[in-house]
């Protein structure tokens, strides 16, 4: 089992799930479940930069990730997004 890092605000990530959207990390919550199995990670709040095919969103798009399915990328230039999205 890989080791995952802890995904913390501002990290600029990309998902693995359904499609592969960019985002920004606004929010990261740990979470600890005991049942059936112990487990423990965070949940991540994610504001959509470009999505799968690359286009820049038209309005705000904020998804509620588990870690396990986000990977960090590079930063990359977000001037076009509306600073009151943030």
């Amino acid at each position: 089992m890989k080791k995952l890092q802890k995904i913390e605000k501002g990290d600029f990530v990309e998902s693995n799930y359904r499609s592969r959207w960019k985002g920004i990390v606004l929010k990261s919550v740990p979470y600890k479940l005991n049942f059936p199995i112990q487990s423990t990670g965070y949940i991540c709040t994610i504001l959509i930069i470009k999505d799968g095919n690359g286009h820049l969103p038209r309005r705000r798009i904020v998804r509620n990730l588990n870690q396990d399915w986000l990977t960090k990328i590079e930063k990359f230039d977000i001037s076009h997004i509306n600073k009151d999205w943030f």
